[in-house]
């Protein structure tokens, strides 16, 4: 990132992070959350003991410490939002919310939670997969196995190796992390008493239906064994212990604005669509070597080009796009103004001259 902002060249393009950008490549804040915020600094009148004063709705939010990381509404709306009101109603007593810091807090959480119960002797994690999945468990001190997902010779998901490596690795009360809007959990380890630990960071980016990119979640819930009527209260106080030993309180406001907000997923949704059948139609037109019918086919914020260390490496040096070091592209950083620069930068690379 800060190579990124350092470099003074005019046509530059930054698709590591997944952060939505305008057309103008300016950070893409969500209308509802505008209008939320609009909201809370609107000024309303009150008459008190005869005096007109002016008061905002922010001078009614409580900015104090949260209750042991226990936001009630926030996690109702969480836990509604990831496994569907009727299956969250259901299996109340069989879920355990929290409120956490970042995707980055709920997995650390997640880590610092399950090996205390499990004592599993080693985490299956996909190979490619986010970052800090590694970075994570390496904390814990768990044994970490990569199990093959996306094989750049195929760009296809590879569930014959993906099975085969949890067969041979994979024991009693190991852990597995699936990601939820990418592939069918269900089916895999269940007779084994694996935990799968879903990371949903995405849902509702990958097609733009927030229950429809939930299926892997519920579906896999659906077929949980458990004992109804049972209640865990014990693992929601030992998560929100962890979590208040980690970091003390996550943000109160924030939650706020997300309890007033509606579903702005559309939108977002339908522009990454549009970027990546775009970029898609630009290297099929101006005949790029190689298959590129997988960036039409994959869903979601990120996309995987199949290119190798030192094109990456050339896309950076001289074309000033930059991507990460795995090839990973990040859709929602393109816009209307430059990606047709970004799709001809990435032919004349596989072609392997400049104009």
């Amino acid at each position: 990132m800060a190579e990124y902002h350092a470099d003074s060249h005019p046509p530059k393009v930054s698709l590591t992070v997944g952060a939505c950008r305008d057309e103008n490549g300016r950070p893409w804040v969500f209308p509802s959350i505008q209008h939320s915020h609009a909201s809370y600094r609107k000024v309303g009148w009150t008459s008190s003991t005869g005096t007109i004063q002016a008061k905002s709705r922010l001078d009614n939010i409580n900015h104090e410490y949260l209750d042991m990381a226990v936001t009630p509404t926030f996690n109702e709306l969480a836990k509604s939002l990831v496994f569907g009101t009727e299956l969250a109603t259901r299996m109340n007593n069989n879920i355990a919310t929290i409120q956490t810091v970042s995707g980055t807090g709920a997995n650390y959480v997640t880590a610092l939670f399950l090996p205390v119960p499990l004592r599993p002797k080693s985490v299956s994690i996909p190979n490619p997969t986010w970052t800090n999945h590694k970075l994570v468990w390496a904390m814990t001190h768990v044994s970490q196995v990569e199990y093959p997902y996306y094989p750049p010779n195929t760009r296809t998901v590879d569930v014959d190796g993906f099975i085969t490596t949890l067969v041979k690795h994979a024991e009693p009360n190991d852990v597995i992390i699936l990601q939820a809007c990418a592939h069918n959990p269900t089916g895999v380890g269940c007779e084994e008493n694996l935990l799968v630990l879903f990371d949903s960071a995405y849902q509702g980016f990958a097609t733009g239906d927030l229950d429809g990119d939930a299926w892997a979640v519920r579906g896999f819930t659906q077929n949980l064994l458990s004992t109804p009527g049972t209640n865990h209260p014990g693992a929601r106080l030992r998560l929100a212990g962890m979590a208040q030993a980690e970091y003390s309180n996550t943000p109160r406001f924030e939650a706020t604005i997300v309890e007033t907000i509606v579903e702005d997923l559309h939108t977002i949704t339908s522009r990454i669509k549009v970027m990546r059948r775009e970029r898609w139609r630009i290297l099929e037109q101006t005949g790029t070597p190689g298959a590129w019918e997988h960036i039409e086919g994959q869903v979601g914020m990120f996309s995987f080009m199949g290119l190798t260390g030192d094109k990456v490496a050339r896309l950076h040096k001289e074309f000033h796009v930059y991507l990460m070091p795995s090839g990973r592209a990040s859709i929602c950083r393109l816009n209307e103004g430059n990606v047709a620069y970004v799709a001809n930068a990435i032919g004349q690379v596989v072609n392997g001259h400049r104009d």
